[in-house]
């Protein structure tokens, strides 16, 4: 065989392999892009939305990992699901549902909710002595009768640390270092 007879040989077989497969730049089915509402994979949606600060036990995260069994022995999963939903203000979390400036949907909201207790199944912790996710409200009148009296006989100067006074809403605070918490005087006890 003639080494030019060859060549068109390996060219022809070469070519005709090249249009078996598909064109480069075609993208995949699952490579093209989607409206994030069809969006129903819970590793997908979790990487996207909530990894950044909740992490998935292979990474560190600002806020408490969501694959932590104790946590969510305690948390209940109406409170997760009202969480991812509408967000807690004052914090950093924010609401993700449509209605709370979020993009998902309710039913994602929903396979995310149900699907971080899927991570505790296994692991799951006893449950025989924790303590309550929340307790009811305390009676503030009887707050303020019980610690008043005791914070409002706090010497103003305290191991040789000088504290400021002010006045506030014409109540008295008094501005302790940084390490010890603030007291507000009630007005109505005698200081020191």
């Amino acid at each position: 065989m003639q080494p030019r007879t060859l060549y068109r040989i390996l060219l022809f077989g070469g070519l005709a392999s090249l249009c078996g497969c598909e064109p480069p730049g075609k993208p995949k089915e699952e490579d093209r892009w989607k409206p994030p509402s069809e969006l129903k994979n819970f590793a997908e949606l979790f990487d996207t939305n909530c990894r950044a600060c909740h992490s998935n036990g292979q990474t560190l995260g600002a806020s408490i990992p969501m694959n932590n069994p104790p946590y969510l022995a305690i948390v209940p999963k109406e409170v997760v699901h009202k969480v991812v939903q509408d967000g807690i203000p004052g914090t950093a979390m924010p609401g993700f549902s449509a209605k709370a400036g979020g993009l998902l949907t309710d039913e994602q909201i929903n396979i995310l909710a149900d699907d971080v207790y899927n991570w505790a199944k296994g692991h799951e912790a006893p449950t025989d002595n924790l303590p309550p996710y929340s307790a009811a409200l305390g009676d503030a009148d009887r707050g303020e009768a019980v610690f008043c009296p005791k914070l409002c006989q706090l010497p103003r100067i305290q191991r040789g640390r000088r504290e400021r006074q002010s006045r506030i809403g014409g109540r008295r605070v008094v501005s302790e270092p940084r390490d010890r918490p603030i007291f507000a005087d009630c007005g109505d006890c005698r200081s020191t």
